[in-house]
């Protein structure tokens, strides 16, 4: 990775790391099936719901940074989906491709999910909350994750990468920062 390039991903995952003053987020996990009617979007504000099976989620920045990734890349107009929930489904995988994230992510799609809802900070208190009815066990995220090393090795390609989860997460937070590099060098 060239230099600029690095710079380029320290600066985003220090963008994330600051206080973040562009969106709210979220979280619930769920045993409950049903669970997937509640995916969503609006562009205006942009307001985002997406269920994502827990086990491949490593950390916290795992799940916000693709988010903030998906509120910039509608905002300046870089988006490859024209749905962002796709859009975050896309960073999230750190991939171009939906079909195939899609999935890869259907192949891993088992309980328990976690569902992320994040919005513009701008948007009103009541469309920043994860529906009432969805049937949560935890809104408590950071004790609730138990990734599955195997599982997050096989959905991103990791073959070299370590068991460690921290390790792990570096590794996918790099593939992530890819994706939006590669979209800067393909844009006009």
């Amino acid at each position: 990775m060239a230099v600029d390039q690095l710079k380029e991903v320290l600066n985003i995952v220090e963008t994330y790391t600051r206080e973040n003053n562009l969106l709210d987020f979220d979280y619930c996990v769920t045993n409950d099936d049903k669970v997937i009617n509640y995916v969503s979007s609006s562009l205006n504000p942009i307001c985002v719901t997406q269920v994502i099976p827990l086990k491949l989620i490593t950390s916290i920045p795992h799940v916000r940074i693709p988010a903030l990734l998906t509120f910039e890349a509608f905002t300046r107009k870089e988006n490859i989906s024209n749905k962002p929930e796709i859009e975050y489904l896309l960073y999230l995988a750190g991939s171009r491709q939906i079909k195939q994230t899609l999935d890869k992510l259907k192949k891993h799609m088992e309980k328990p999910y976690l569902v992320i809802r994040f919005c513009e900070k701008t948007a009103e208190e009541k469309l920043k909350k994860i529906p009432e009815e969805i049937k949560c066990i935890t809104k408590e995220l950071e004790n609730s994750l138990r990734p599955d090393i195997e599982s997050i090795k096989e959905f991103y390609e990791l073959t070299k990468t370590s068991e460690d989860k921290d390790r792990l997460t570096k590794d996918i937070l790099t593939l992530i920062n890819k994706l939006k590099l590669q979209l800067k060098t393909t844009t006009p």
